[in-house]
């Protein structure tokens, strides 16, 4: 099963869930599970993955892929890219 992440656009809470594709915008219809509000909850698009790497052991990027990381936000403020 994919992994989603989701976001509330009210309190700013993410997580992430596992969900069927099928289900893939259920939460977006439901209450956010932390201030409860209703229709504020946005799937965040990005490139799927079962895992961040660095989570899984794995070494975390280096210093130059992190600084053009830094750049793309710069230039792009409402990006769903994480900081590594």
């Amino acid at each position: 099963m994919p992994l989603y992440d989701f976001k509330c656009n009210k309190c700013g809470h993410s997580w992430d869930e596992m969900l069927l594709y099928k289900n893939r915008d259920k939460p977006c219809k439901s209450m956010c599970p932390n201030c409860k509000e209703k229709k504020s909850v946005v799937r965040e698009i990005g490139a799927p993955i079962m895992s961040e790497p660095h989570k899984m052991g794995l070494k975390r990027p280096d210093q130059g892929f992190r600084e053009v990381i830094s750049k793309i936000k710069q230039h792009h403020p409402r990006s769903s890219i994480r900081d590594y």
